[in-house]
């Protein structure tokens, strides 16, 4: 999945060229990937450890585990889906809180890095495609090429 996310995260970040389309697709992208990962770690927990001398079922052993870094990726990711309604400087603020959500999961539980560093950077790509208003401010080669 992570390679899925990386591949189709730089062909949306080039082909799609509306600003909105494209964070769009990058959030969701991330999201699916993150649910992924999340969702295919609980099934091997609760549908294939059974142990009945284990002090703790599969379920449990997840919660305690990997909970914490749940947690903090489905808040990122949530962060992420709600910043996409806003407009201006605040989706950034939130793709990029929404990217450190994730780098902080990956702190949590580093055995999920292999899915959530590539969604953290998938946010951080929506996080750059925010279009700077017209007029507001100058690119560099347009000051130097009227």
């Amino acid at each position: 999945m992570w390679l899925f996310a990386v591949l189709l995260g730089a062909l949306a970040a080039g082909a799609i060229r509306r600003d909105d389309a494209a964070r769009t697709v990058l959030v969701l992208l991330a999201g699916v990937s993150t649910a992924w990962v999340l969702g295919l770690t609980w099934h091997g927990s609760a549908e294939l450890v059974h142990d009945e001398y284990a002090p703790m079922s599969g379920e449990e052993y997840w919660r305690a585990v990997v909970g914490p870094a749940a947690v903090a990726a489905l808040a990122g990711i949530a962060v992420a889906v709600v910043g996409l309604s806003f407009r201006g400087r605040s989706i950034r603020i939130c793709c990029a809180a929404a990217a450190v959500g994730l780098v902080i999961a990956t702190v949590l539980q580093p055995g999920l890095s292999i899915n959530t560093i590539p969604a953290a950077g998938v946010l951080a790509g929506a996080a750059v495609r925010v279009a700077v208003p017209i007029g507001s401010a100058q690119t560099r080669s347009s000051r130097i090429f009227p």
